[in-house]
């Protein structure tokens, strides 16, 4: 298979693949790749592993030493204006009507690059050091164990819905002191607003849906704040709200920003590496067999979950100036989407990468990104992660069997199952 990749001189990529070839798109778009991409990530491995993707409407790398080359270089490839970049890919006129949706993803950790990230990292990193975190340990083990206990009662666990989900998400409504009731709606909000962001080419109605949802969290979260001001409270939206970093007060939007960051972010990457990683164990048995056996080995099996099936598929930069990669001219405004579930899966940095082993060792994935961008709640998440799957197996003896089939939803960046139903 061949492919050939040329720039116009309008500055637009056009891609050709040899007549017996399956261009890359085809791969991208097919309908199976939502619920199974790896036979995808291999092909363009292997075929493609820089290419213009006109579907997606930016490059799609897919090496590990490549995705891990653009993460190490935020001067050349940037988080900073990435959603502008994603919306001057709209129709002519278009752009001005999401003025609100740029402006929210223009402040902030994610969408920022140093030394204002690192102005702002510095801040959010308080409430995640590992003194704080080991602190709520006491705390999630006893909102795994009221879910189980619910779960049992009821005569069915469906894993998402009554664990997976809810564990989390309490657990950052806790920290940012905001009611435990309204969680469902936090999930609607991170859903909506996020899935614009999947490709470089998104659905107007996508980015309308997305724009409403932002608004309707920041709007709450405003009022959160009014709150805090009349009433300081011993959580994070009121530290955020009166602190300071580098001698300066953060303005109100990079607070709004960072709430609504952790509303979204703070509960997706744990919900998908507990269904993701039950699910592994019921299509490896003798896996499952080695986690109930050992309980040493619960710390590499997250690591092994998040290579092998991670929650975060895809991260994406704007190309800061016009640069050569791997033979390719990547133009200045470009976006470039990293398959971070490829590259985990890449068999020049993995031995036998497609197997699910819990006690590979030398296991430096990019599951939980890389550089100034790597996960800040890593460390919660692992802690959720470990104590939810160790629990689930202790509860359940006999766990399984596997499902014939699950199903996926799409989340835009994120891979999640949509139910597991594991017992009863």
């Amino acid at each position: 298979m061949a492919w050939a990749v040329g720039v116009r001189e309008d500055g637009r990529v056009t891609v050709r693949t040899a007549p017996s070839g399956v261009a890359p798109d085809a791969l991208l778009t097919d309908p199976g790749f939502a619920s199974d991409p790896y036979p995808a990530y291999e092909i363009l491995r292997r075929e493609a592993p820089v290419h213009w993707s006109e579907a997606w409407g930016c490059w799609v790398v897919s090496r590990y030493d490549d995705v891990l080359e653009i993460l190490q270089q935020p001067n050349l490839f940037s988080n900073e204006d990435r959603v502008g970049s994603l919306l001057g890919s709209l129709p002519a006129g278009e752009r001005a009507r999401f003025a609100a949706l740029e402006q929210h993803f223009g402040s902030g950790m994610v969408h920022t690059d140093p030394p204002d990230h690192t102005r702002l990292r510095k801040l959010a990193a308080h409430a995640f050091t590992p003194r704080v975190v080991a602190t709520l340990e006491p705390r999630i083990r006893a909102i795994v164990d009221e879910h189980l206990d619910a779960a049992a009662a009821a005569g069915r666990f469906e894993l998402i819905g009554d664990l997976a989900y809810p564990l989390p998400a309490t657990v950052i409504a806790d920290l940012l002191g905001v009611p435990h009731e309204d969680r469902d709606q936090f999930k609607e909000w991170g859903v909506t607003s996020g899935a614009f962001q999947a490709t470089g080419t998104p659905e107007i109605a996508v980015v309308e849906a997305a724009q409403d949802a932002v608004l309707a969290k920041r709007e709450y979260l405003r009022a959160q704040l009014r709150l805090r001001r009349e009433h300081p409270t011993d959580d994070l939206l009121t530290l955020f709200g009166q602190a300071e970093a580098d001698g300066q007060m953060l303005h109100e939007d990079e607070v709004l920003s960072i709430g609504a960051t952790m509303l979204s972010a703070g509960h997706e990457t744990t919900t998908s590496l507990i269904g993701n990683g039950i699910l592994a164990f019921l299509r490896h048995p003798e896996e499952l067999q080695r986690f109930r056996d050992d309980p040493e080995l619960t710390r590499s099996a997250v690591e092994e979950i998040i290579r092998y099936d991670g929650p975060l598929q895809r991260g994406w930069r704007r190309v800061a100036e016009d640069v050569e990669f791997r033979g390719h001219r990547f133009a200045a405004d470009q976006l470039v989407v990293v398959l971070l579930g490829a590259a985990n899966r890449d068999p020049d940095r993995f031995p036998d990468p497609d197997r699910f082993d819990i006690g590979r060792s030398d296991n430096r994935h990019l599951g939980w990104g890389h550089g100034a961008h790597f996960c800040l709640g890593a460390a919660l998440a692992r802690m959720e992660g470990a104590i939810a799957l160790r629990a689930i197996v202790d509860r359940y003896p006999d766990l399984g069997p596997a499902p014939e089939a699950v199903t996926w939803r799409a989340r835009g960046v994120f891979r999640c199952l949509d139910e597991l139903v594991v017992a009863g």
